[in-house]
C-alpha cells in the first residue's frame, strides 16, 4: 500500500470512509467492550461512534508486536491523538459531544481491548 501524504492522511482521519488493508483483521464487541486483533494492519478505520452526554472514560489495553499505531478522537471540528505506539497511557476521557474513535496503523500487528464507561 502506497503511503499517503500528511494532508491526505489528515483528511482520511477526519473522514468517515475506512481505508484499511490487513493480513488478519478480526473485531467483535461484547456489551461496552471492543476486542480487535490485526496482523500487518495499514490504513485508517473507525473503532466506535460515541454520543457523549456528560463525560466518557475509555480504558484500553494494546499489545503490539510491530509497526506503528495511533488512536484519534474525531469530532465535527477537531481531531485529537489520544494514544500512539510507545505511550504508556491506558485511558482517556471525552467531554460532551459526538465522537468517532479512529485507528491509524502502518504495518501494525496488535491486540486491542477497549472498554467504555459513561458517567451521568
Amino acid at each position: 500500500m502506497k503511503k499517503p501524504t500528511e494532508a491526505i492522511l489528515e483528511k482520511r482521519i477526519k473522514g468517515i470512509v475506512n481505508y484499511r488493508a490487513a493480513l488478519v483483521y478480526y473485531a467483535h464487541r461484547t456489551g461496552k467492550d471492543l476486542f480487535l486483533e490485526a496482523k500487518k494492519f495499514s490504513g485508517v478505520t473507525t473503532l466506535a461512534k460515541l454520543n457523549v452526554v456528560d463525560v466518557a472514560r475509555i480504558e484500553f489495553e494494546v499489545t503490539y508486536t510491530e509497526g506503528n499505531l495511533k488512536i484519534y478522537a474525531v469530532s465535527k471540528d477537531t481531531f485529537t491523538k489520544v494514544w500512539e505506539t510507545g505511550e504508556s497511557v491506558s485511558f482517556f476521557t471525552l467531554e460532551q459531544g459526538k465522537y468517532r474513535l479512529r485507528l491509524v496503523g502502518d504495518s501494525a500487528s496488535f491486540d486491542l481491548k477497549m472498554s467504555l464507561a459513561f458517567s451521568a
